[in-house]
């Protein structure tokens, strides 16, 4: 370690907990034996399992401490971690990976040993140290910066200059939080320092690359925790993709061909010039972007339109939608823009009048054809894509032959739409390449899960198959058979216990006893159980209204 390195190495170790109290020439014999370390943002350090023969400093950028695919702590400059492991000779209890590009000092357990031997005020820091990281005995997510403190926006293809600077300037706005732009230094190896300098100011900073495929966009993307690739999708993609990226896409056509070459973990529509859109690409940003999950439960399904309308009405912005079996169709018409309004006069013409679940056949693969509901789905979809639309949106299905279930976002929607509504012996199932695919009720009926996985805002979710009540005309009477096979599948795929609904923000469950899964006929009188269930739940939503 040269002269200078080693300074700065002093003055680094000097500010950590850990070495704070011991004599300098201590600290400098420390400086003089750690070994640099550097790892790029998205590399592992360490893996679980791996023996433990140091610990680290964070001299610049971040690393992530990852424990069963989750994010458990983040630590930054100044920050120490890997003692556990190596003061017990054992093996790590958890993946550390970089996230940001950093640069680390290593110091081997002998050189950790010594210290214990001989400088009380090191054990003592040790012993608090280690306390402090028991599970339970911090507050979770200590040390942990929030998800989209660094923001890239990089040019896809060339010529998007106009477009890029147009984003650049008006994203602060639709954040509504302060925003550091951070511009390229000439010299690359000053890049981190200043990042970490940034993010020590607080608020997101963004980093803008108009030209795609120079070193800055790379380190851009590779930093950011929301990297966004603004693309033009009428220009071919990019002959070397980036993976695990967000697309801006300006327009929708082509777009399937950037998505395919991307392999982005999400894309965004953007009119170059629309305030809505960039309004909406802020609240993703910012983690404000609220999500819907819709249930299955067949006619009593209809009532999530009376809770669209409410919720809409109230002020609630929805930018993304997902839903099981009839929770699918009624969130597809809304995904396409099709307001609440709108969306009860489609039900009242297409699927009340139509009889979806009339076509009644000799039950050799199911009890009915299900070609009166595809024929319907065809109609009230019209051709629409699942990646053409403003509002994100996916259905779930169950691949009967790999026994798992099935997200679709991609696609015609009537499509996803229809292998989510495939209630097993009811409707038959139908395969897709390898996959059979039926109703998405029998493992994942209220899909939160999937949709608070993309940790982009706080998810509504809206459960219309809670327990059956016998309709009280006739409290002796047994449900039809098709009531039965349907309530039966939902069983298992809709617990009320399953510790994933707790990942909701609100579970609207609107009082539907006595309805039955084909009661379409009480289309109104569903609805409005859907709107009392959603004004009933506005106390809980102050924080989701904008008015």
């Amino acid at each position: 370690m040269n002269t200078a390195t080693m300074s700065d190495g002093v003055r680094l170790l000097t500010g950590v907990p850990l070495f704070a109290g011991l004599p300098p020439a201590v600290v400098a014999e420390l400086a003089a034996v750690a070994r640099p370390r550097t790892v790029r943002a998205g590399e592992w350090l360490f893996r679980r399992g791996e023996r433990g023969d140091a610990l680290y400093v964070v001299r610049t950028g971040r690393v992530e401490i990852v424990l069963d695919g989750l994010v458990v702590r983040a630590h930054g400059r100044g920050e120490s971690f890997g003692e556990v492991a190596m003061l017990t000779g054992g093996r790590r209890s958890a993946d550390v990976r970089a996230r940001r590009d950093s640069e680390l000092l290593a110091l081997s357990t002998a050189d950790v040993d010594r210290l214990i031997a001989t400088e009380p005020a090191f054990s003592a820091a040790l012993v608090r140290e280690l306390a402090r990281r028991i599970p339970g005995a911090e507050p979770p997510g200590v040390g942990a910066r929030r998800t989209g403190s660094v923001l890239a926006l990089v040019a896809g293809t060339p010529g998007l200059e106009r477009v890029i600077a147009w984003l650049a300037r008006e994203l602060p706005g639709a954040l509504g939080a302060p925003v550091l732009r951070l511009h390229p230094d000439p010299d690359p190896a000053r890049w981190p320092g200043r990042l970490d300098a940034a993010e020590a100011g607080g608020g997101t900073v963004l980093i803008v690359a108009d030209r795609p495929g120079t070193p800055w966009a790379r380190y851009g993307l590779r930093q950011a925790d929301l990297p966004l690739v603004v693309a033009d999708p009428r220009r071919p993609p990019p002959g070397h993709p980036e993976v695990g990226v967000g697309l801006v896409a300006l327009g929708t056509a082509g777009l399937a061909r950037w998505l395919d070459a991307l392999a982005p973990v999400a894309h965004h529509l953007v009119e170059p010039g629309c305030r809505e859109d960039l309004v909406r690409l802020g609240r993703r940003v910012g983690v404000r972007s609220v999500g819907v999950v819709l249930s299955g439960g067949g006619a009593r399904g209809l009532a999530h339109i009376g809770v669209l309308d409410e919720l809409v009405r109230a002020g609630v912005r929805i930018d993304r939608v997902g839903g099981t079996s009839m929770g699918a169709v009624v969130g597809g018409m809304f995904a396409c823009g099709t307001s609440p309004a709108e969306l009860l006069d489609l039900a009242r013409a297409e699927l009340v009048p139509h009889r979806l679940f009339g076509d009644v056949v000799w039950p050799r693969h199911a009890l009915i054809r299900g070609r009166r509901a595809e024929l319907s789905l065809a109609r009230l979809f019209d051709g629409a894509l699942i990646e053409d639309q403003r509002r994100r949106f996916f259905a779930v299905s169950v691949d009967l032959v790999a026994a798992e279930r099935v997200v679709h976002r991609r696609g015609p929607i009537a499509d996803a739409v229809g292998l989510s509504v495939r209630i097993p012996g009811i409707v038959p199932p139908r395969r897709v390449g390898e996959r059979l695919h039926v109703d998405g009720g029998v493992l994942d009926n209220l899909p939160v899960g999937e949709m608070a996985a993309e940790r982009e805002g706080p998810v509504l979710a809206v459960d219309v198959a809670q327990p059956f009540g016998v309709h009280p005309a006739d409290p002796d009477a047994l449900p039809p058979i098709v009531d039965t096979i349907a309530r039966s599948m939902m069983i298992a795929g809709g617990r009320r216990d399953d510790p994933v609904r707790s990942l909701a923000h609100t579970v609207l469950t609107p009082h539907l006893d006595g309805f039955g899964l084909f009661d379409f006929g009480r289309l109104d009188e569903l609805v409005d159980r859907g709107r009392e269930a959603a004004r009933a739940a506005l106390p809980q939503l102050r924080d989701l209204l904008h008015r």
